[in-house]
């Protein structure tokens, strides 16, 4: 069983705006589709390792207040505010995982099938396996998900999509702004089966405690700047930066709420 970083969801009330957004920057960004039954579409960015931008918006406010489904439930809690509300972990055998997180003494939602057709007129297909938080938790457990398809045959089918004239190469890490780095860091190290960090590092942002996946990371930052302060005061704690590798340049570009280093 395996567990790699699958995609951020990136709320915003433009996700075709904030593709637009990305094509400016010399990345290679795509329509996605619809999705009826929760109410939403989306717009995508690939890179390399199947990992990819989710920018997801509405479609029907009515059909997504009364769609089940936990990610989209989530999402209406964001809103109207936008920004980064989620991260996906993929995994190729979804119910061993489910099997895994529920001897950690958690409580798991699913696996719960999803689908879309498109453009071209096949199915895509997925499921997605859920944990309940404690209601104290402010920052969210990442939800898991397990394609139709297996990585080597999606790397085929999208090659072409992860070729960006900018030479952007993929997505190597994601900051989260965190009260209480320490326990977060304890809890998503024992959700992904990852050694907790000894002791903390520092970059241009602040100062973080770093979960390793391969070559991408988790970095947990606690407010010890006036804008991480900010931030959580105004939108809780949340993943706030997308690291996107293999580019000349070296800048912060926010984008529909969402900041992206460059």
């Amino acid at each position: 069983m395996s567990i790699v970083f699958d995609h951020l969801v990136h709320f915003t009330k433009e996700p075709n705006a904030a593709r637009e957004e990305f094509l400016k920057l010399g990345f290679h960004a795509i329509k996605g589709g619809n999705h009826p039954n929760w109410g939403t579409y989306n717009s995508l960015c690939y890179f390399q390792e199947l990992r990819y931008i989710e920018w997801i918006g509405f479609t029907d406010h009515s059909i997504a207040e009364s769609s089940d489904s936990i990610l989209i439930q989530q999402i209406l809690k964001d809103f109207p505010t936008e920004g980064f509300s989620q991260l996906a972990f993929r995994t190729d055998d979804i119910d061993s995982l489910k099997l895994s997180l529920q001897k950690k003494g958690l409580q798991t939602v699913g696996p719960v099938e999803g689908s879309r057709k498109k453009e071209d007129g096949t199915t895509l297909s997925w499921a997605m396996l859920f944990i309940e938080d404690e209601e104290e938790q402010s920052l969210r457990s990442p939800f898991f998900i397990q394609w139709g398809k297996g990585d080597q045959d999606r790397t085929k089918e999208m090659r072409n999509l992860m070729v960006h004239s900018n030479k952007a190469s993929s997505i190597s890490y994601i900051g989260l702004a965190v009260k209480d780095s320490v326990s977060v860091v304890q809890r998503y190290a024992s959700l992904l089966d990852l050694p907790i960090p000894i002791q903390s590092e520092k970059d241009k942002v602040g100062s973080y405690f770093e979960l390793v996946l391969q070559d991408f990371s988790l970095r947990f930052y606690e407010p010890n700047t006036q804008e991480l302060i900010n931030f959580i005061e105004d939108k809780g704690e949340k993943p706030f930066i997308c690291k996107i590798a293999g580019l000349d340049s070296d800048q912060f570009v926010e984008i529909n709420g969402g900041l992206y280093s460059i």
